[in-house]
């Protein structure tokens, strides 16, 4: 079993989550904290979705990391200009996002594909409305405030626009672990 604290090193007074994974599975949770998890009234896809053998890494499990499974991009290319599109309303929000492949079982796939370097963010119908967001090289959950991330003129949803990546050593396969919009409390 493999134990997992999540953490922010940004904003450490927002609080955290524990977990615990069994073969890549969440077993248990624990938050303790300010978040509020909005999963439940955000829909979520992606210009596009890798399936390989019996498994799609599709949009949806951005929002889910109790499976440890990415999205993945399902075209050919490096990934740059796919995007992923967020649906909601949202207010006093942060962006959470962790970077990657990531499998406790196989540490290797992290460093194997590619992953998000650099995203452009804007709102349906407004592309010349944007912020641009840089992203470590790194799994960890990373935070972003909404000063940040948000577009000057929010209005319609989010659109996640992959514009640099760092490259993978095996695969040209983008991949991003979890990306989700929280509440701020």
């Amino acid at each position: 079993m493999l134990f997992a604290l999540f953490a922010p090193e940004e904003y450490p007074h927002q609080g955290y989550f524990i977990a615990f994974y069994e073969k890549n599975k969440l077993v248990f949770k624990l938050i303790v904290g300010q978040y509020n998890w909005i999963d439940d009234e955000i829909e979520i896809k992606a210009s596009s979705e890798k399936a390989e053998k019996n498994i799609v890494y599709k949009a949806e499990n951005l929002l889910d990391y109790s499976i440890l499974l990415p999205w993945a991009k399902g075209v050919n290319g490096n990934g740059i200009g796919e995007t992923i599109e967020l649906s909601g309303t949202y207010w006093n929000v942060l962006l959470v996002i962790s970077n990657g492949y990531v499998d406790y079982d196989r540490p290797y796939l992290y460093e194997y594909n590619n992953r998000v370097k650099r995203l452009k963010i804007y709102c349906t119908g407004k592309k010349d409305d944007y912020k641009i967001i840089d992203i470590d090289d790194k799994p960890d959950f990373q935070i972003f405030r909404q000063d940040e991330f948000f577009p000057e003129n929010y209005g319609g949803n989010l659109i996640f626009e992959i514009l640099e990546i760092y490259p993978g050593t095996r695969y040209n396969d983008t991949c991003i672990n979890y990306l989700q919009i929280h509440n701020e409390m």
